[in-house]
């Protein structure tokens, strides 16, 4: 529906913001810590 507004008014082009640096997520994940410890998987 909005789509038919952007026809009569040209939107200005959204600047591509700069990706943040992806922040060190906490150790809480269990998913992170089998990605982080690879060791572990291959005791199984």
């Amino acid at each position: 529906m909005k789509k038919f507004y952007n026809l009569s008014e040209p939107e200005p082009e959204p600047e591509p913001e700069p990706e943040p640096e992806p922040e060190p997520e906490p150790e809480q994940k269990p998913k992170l810590n089998l990605n982080l410890k690879p060791e572990r998987h291959c005791g199984l």
